[in-house]
């Protein structure tokens, strides 16, 4: 069994993750539940239905950024992607 290193995600916490459904698009999230190294990921605005497991090491999920707070809220971020290269 491979040692893997702690991730620092936790439930709560908001997230850039790839649209499984339709994976050109980026969109907001909201980590829901965590198990060892797997994160169930909610899209803010979203219903259950498209909530999704994915390990902590997906390339396809990544802590929020670029996301703007205007008026107390967030104003929500939607990527298309081409050739995306995360900033971290």
């Amino acid at each position: 069994m491979t040692h893997r290193p702690p991730h620092g995600f936790q439930a709560g916490m908001k997230v850039e993750a790839v649209d499984k459904r339709n994976p050109m698009l980026i969109r907001v999230a909201t980590i829901v539940d965590t198990e060892d190294h797997r994160l169930k990921i909610h899209f803010d605005g979203w219903n259950m239905d498209y909530d999704y497991w994915v390990e902590t090491d997906c390339p396809d999920l990544h802590p929020l950024a670029g996301v703007r707070i205007q008026r107390g809220s967030f104003r929500r971020r939607l990527c298309l992607r081409a050739d995306l290269i995360w900033l971290v």
